[in-house]
């Protein structure tokens, strides 16, 4: 592998040779619909190496009318067919191959069994009278060589692009690179030679730093922390080409890339991932950010001030991978200094699953929609004070199907200050463990309507004071408005002042 301008040159050698035993000619003369023929063939590796082969349909001959009438499967002892009926090929094309890069080790046989259907459609198929198919059955071997290399550790990564720019702050780009260096680029070697088949080869040039290797896949270090970071004029950066599956450390991976207004982050696997400290803090010109569903978190144990002083970001989408379930330090300064987001989706399967999520979503002044997701899981949650206080602005609060409340203890101040929230749905809540209510809605000054279900009952020792203060357009579903003298848990209830239980609650019927 490898070419007259290439850097590094691999040779390998050893016997390619495979025998294709394709058994007896098989045939069907005056075929109605319904009819098959099977035939029976193998794949043998004679050779001293591991090889790749593809098996496809040669020296085709098909003049049927209609093409989806005469379709085939193939079933095989190995993992390179799946039996799913296909059309039968016309042309030599792509189309003609039944089975494509099917590796077979030396000494191995692969067997299959191809059945050709003459498919009865349910319909007049005489179009097709006279017509006919022919083909050989052919076999192409080839070798692919897959090769891998790693960039060094993020510290020592970020010390090699100081030392070849002369200083972090006159980098504006990272790209990879189709383009072996010359001499005049004054590459340096940034792979880790422990673990990569061909050197990555790194240079600088008019602010755009450039990565170019002979390898197949190229991998982010286990440990990548700060890898990115500082990079105070850096406008672009992608490493799309890189593979992050093996990385546990992304903590600061980011951090004050200040001036970038983009990241495409939807290559990146996550799932290995433990420390996600501070991985976006301050990238403070980005606004708009879509993780994606391959943004996976769930072995993630440190991820607090992941999002610090994004301040220009106005909508975030997590994904359906993000949670925090494995996070061990809370959830300490998640959105702080996220001053100009707007909307936020958690994604359908977040899973909040610390004890004390009080003030989680601090930070969020301007937020205007907050979608919680139809899987927001609080399971072990019990205290959720100020869970959503200083969201002045929020005008959309969606809880999703699955909003799980039953070991809460603590809801004290949980939804004051929602000054402009007009309606809450609370039926999915179970609040029978509630001890602490006060200041529950708290200057929630223009909520009119919050929907309970039956099962809403809140302990009767509960402490309540100060619970719906302010609350000026509150009304209940039977027409109970608000009144100053009661704003305690008196009027937690579903409005029934017909059988003498006035309310402020109203009944969610579907």
């Amino acid at each position: 592998q490898g070419n007259d301008s290439a850097y590094d040159t691999v040779i390998t050698s050893g016997e390619m040779a495979l025998m294709l035993n394709d058994g007896e000619q098989v045939g069907l003369n005056n075929a109605i619909p319904g009819d098959s023929i099977v035939k029976e063939f193998s794949v043998k590796n004679t050779g001293t190496v591991e090889t790749t082969y593809d098996v496809y349909f040669s020296e085709l001959f098909n003049t049927f009318e209609d093409k989806n009438d005469l379709v085939y499967t193939l079933t095989s002892s190995s993992s390179c067919a799946d039996n799913t009926e296909k059309v039968v090929p016309s042309v030599s094309s792509d189309e003609s191959k039944m089975v494509s890069s099917c590796l077979i080790n030396p000494n191995q046989t692969h067997n299959y069994t191809l059945t050709i259907t003459f498919k009865n459609d349910g319909t007049n198929q005489d179009d097709n009278k006279g017509k006919k198919f022919s083909s050989k059955i052919s076999i192409n071997e080839y070798r692919e060589y897959i090769t891998s290399s790693v960039l060094v550790s993020g510290e020592n990564f970020n010390k090699k692009l100081k030392s070849i720019s002369g200083g972090l702050s006159n980098i504006t780009s990272i790209q990879t690179s189709n383009d072996t260096p010359v001499a005049s680029d004054n590459a340096i070697i940034a792979s880790d030679a422990d673990v990569s088949d061909y050197p990555i080869y790194m240079w600088y040039d008019s602010g755009i730093i450039n990565l170019y290797s002979n390898s197949s896949i190229l991998y982010l270090n286990e440990d990548s922390s700060y890898i990115f970071s500082n990079l105070y004029n850096m406008t672009s950066i992608d490493i799309s080409d890189f593979n992050t599956e093996n990385v546990s450390n992304m903590e600061g991976m980011f951090l004050y890339d200040s001036k970038l207004t983009s990241l495409d982050l939807s290559n990146f696997n996550t799932s290995n991932v433990k420390n996600m400290r501070s991985v976006f803090y301050g990238c403070s010109n980005i606004t708009n950010f879509n993780l994606g569903d391959n943004f996976d978190t769930s072995n993630v144990e440190t991820i607090e001030h992941i999002f610090t002083n994004m301040s220009s970001l106005e909508e975030l989408s997590l994904g359906d991978k993000f949670n925090i379930k494995n996070n061990k330090n809370g959830s300490f300064g998640f959105f702080w200094g996220m001053s100009s987001l707007k909307k936020l989706n958690l994604g359908n399967n977040f899973n909040l699953s610390v004890p004390k999520v009080s003030n989680f979503f601090d930070g969020l002044s301007n937020l205007e929609e907050l979608n919680l997701g139809d899987n927001f899981n609080t399971d072990n949650v019990t205290n959720m004070q100020n869970l959503f206080y200083g969201l002045n602005n929020l005008k959309r609060l969606n809880f999703g199907k699955n909003f799980n409340s039953r070991n809460v203890t603590n809801m004290q101040g949980m939804f004051s200050g929602l000054n402009q929230i007009t309606e809450l749905d609370l039926s999915a809540f179970d609040i029978s463990n509630v001890i602490n209510a006060n200041n529950m809605f708290y200057s929630a000054t223009k909520l009119k309507t919050i929907y309970v279900s039956e099962d809403w009952t809140l302990n009767e020792n509960a402490s309540s004071s100060g619970m719906f203060v302010y609350c000026n357009s509150l009304v209940g579903g039977s027409g109970t408005a608000y009144a100053i003298e009661h704003n305690d848990a008196t009027y937690a209830r579903i409005d029934d002042p017909a059988n003498g239980k006035p309310g402020y609650f109203t009944l969610k019927t579907n």
